[in-house]
């Protein structure tokens, strides 16, 4: 079994020490309270062919098979929480953040939970991709799940168990993560 994905992830995905993100003046953040630890990664890549040294570089989309001009979401996040009989909830959590268009962001999220459960499935195993551990965020504070297109959602929710869900704070966006 190779761990390639995971290391990744970990040595050119994640944001080190974040919790927030900024993209074209939407915010998501989400600061983390006793007993939880998150873990932001880029997903939304878009980094020049080459690193300075003139290196190839490959980037959130190349390894994982998204091409230039396909959707993908902003950044997914593993979110860990100690629970009270000392065992831990693992959420993986795709986030888009959005000025409008919701429906483009059901499908950015949709791409983007596709390629990381086809990556990592053989490494974390179909487990941690169960309806339960998975959640699909809109960040956005001009639209409501009125304007997504139901036939959409309903996709979604097939594909993945879990609808995507509009949130307007971090407020939301924590307690869409934490419920069961």
């Amino acid at each position: 079994m190779t761990h390639a994905p995971l290391g990744y992830l970990f040595c050119r995905s994640l944001l080190p020490g974040q919790s927030s993100h900024t993209e074209r003046g939407k915010t998501f953040s989400l600061s983390p309270e006793e007993g939880e630890t998150i873990l932001l990664f880029r997903t939304d890549d878009r980094l020049p062919a080459r690193d300075p040294h003139g290196r190839p570089r490959e980037s959130f989309c190349g390894y994982f098979g998204i091409e230039d001009d396909e959707p993908r979401a902003d950044l997914f996040l593993l979110f860990i929480k100690r629970t009270t009989d000392g065992e831990h909830m693992i959420r993986l959590v795709v986030v888009e953040l959005k000025g409008g268009h919701l429906d483009r962001a059901v499908e950015q999220l949709r791409r983007t939970l596709r390629v990381l459960k086809q990556k990592l499935t053989p490494v974390l195993g179909p487990a941690f991709f169960v309806p339960g551990n998975v959640r699909a965020l809109i960040i956005t504070d001009n639209g409501s799940p009125r304007q997504m297109d139901r036939g959409m959602q309903q996709q979604f929710f097939k594909e993945f168990g879990v609808s995507p869900v509009v949130c307007r704070s971090s407020k939301t966006a924590r307690e869409n993560i934490l419920k069961s």
